[in-house]
């Protein structure tokens, strides 16, 4: 897969998420987590960021319903930063098999200590990649990140909750 190939549909409209939740991975971030807002019908999940084994940083990657009805995906992140490097995140794709999707870069920048670089992302989901989503009930998931410095990330997020939670939120979204 060649997930920064396909030109980004800039014109989505896709809500805001919320942050990155400032507290380490635990236990409960190892299945896709169901909201619990009754006016927002929503999935997510936090995942380590790494680089071949090493923790960079984490990610929550969450599935919700855009205004539209369609179903959209945001993503935020936390990323450390090396002492006096001025990186950000350029790219970012989410795929299964053939079927992906770029996300819109909202923001990407250091936190005020400089020692974490905070970027956010979405776009809507595509039909052609919630079928396969659907699918592969999550098995076969990416997430890709690409930054300006070329430092990229290639994460298979497990699919624990992921089924199930996705045909909720494509049932939700279609209401």
């Amino acid at each position: 897969m060649t997930p920064f190939a396909m030109p980004v549909n800039a014109a989505a409209t896709v809500p805001a998420a919320p942050g990155t939740p400032a507290r380490p991975l635990d236990v409960v971030d190892r299945a896709w987590i169901a909201s619990e807002k009754p006016d927002q019908s929503s999935f997510s999940r936090r995942h380590p960021l790494t680089i071949e084994g090493e923790q960079i940083g984490a990610f929550e990657l969450t599935f919700l319903c855009a205004p539209d009805g369609a179903v959209a995906v945001a993503y935020n992140e936390s990323r450390h930063l090396r002492e006096g490097t001025n990186d950000r995140l350029s790219a970012l794709a989410i795929g299964s098999g053939k079927e992906h999707v770029l996300l819109n870069v909202q923001s990407s920048a250091p936190d005020l200590a400089g020692s974490e670089l905070l970027s956010a992302a979405r776009n809507a989901v595509p039909p052609a990649l919630l079928n396969a989503l659907a699918e592969t009930e999550g098995r076969s998931l990416v997430v890709a990140t690409q930054t300006l410095a070329n430092t990229r990330t290639t994460i298979r997020p497990g699919n624990a909750g992921f089924a199930e939670n996705l045909r909720r939120t494509i049932a939700a979204c279609k209401k």
